[in-house]
């Protein structure tokens, strides 16, 4: 709510029902007088969730710690604008300019909404792509776990 009604965009949150939160969120956006914008599903997988993304004009994620990165991870390697907040996996996204990192206020992520679909986010998404595809790739990521290990264990080489 705390953007005009004019910059407001649906809001699809897709996953499980923890405790009854679906319910509290739908009634807390009512009480809001937000319920037009927010949709809230059930979760998704496979093709139907890459078409999801594929059509999404941004991924929101304003957690208070690292709760998904796979979720994120995906959005930012499908070229989705992504909004992120700062925990690890959002600060590295942000330095590299792969995500919008905002201030996890109302007013912050607002403000991060409206950056993320502006030219801003669009570039994020290229740098996004090109970050999944390189240092976050499974090779880059599996290579560099095997480093650490081998580090670990003082210097014996896997394999």
């Amino acid at each position: 709510r705390e953007l005009p009604e004019s910059e407001r965009r649906v809001i699809r949150l897709h996953g499980t029902d923890v405790r009854g939160g679906k319910a509290w969120l739908m009634e807390l956006a009512r009480d809001l007088g937000v319920e037009r914008w927010i949709e809230i599903r059930d979760p998704i997988y496979g093709d139907e969730k890459w078409d999801a993304l594929a059509r999404a004009s941004a991924y929101v994620h304003p957690s208070r710690r690292d709760t998904a990165p796979m979720a994120v991870g995906e959005a930012v390697g499908a070229g989705v604008p992504t909004l992120v907040t700062d925990y690890p996996l959002g600060r590295l996204l942000a330095s590299e300019d792969a995500a919008v990192m905002c201030d996890r206020t109302p007013r912050g992520i607002a403000e991060g909404i409206a950056r993320l679909v502006s030219e801003e986010g669009a570039r994020t998404s290229v740098a996004g792509v090109e970050l999944a595809a390189g240092r976050l790739s499974w090779d880059s990521v599996a290579r560099s776990w095997l480093e650490q290990v081998e580090r670990l264990l003082g210097g014996v080489p896997s394999g």
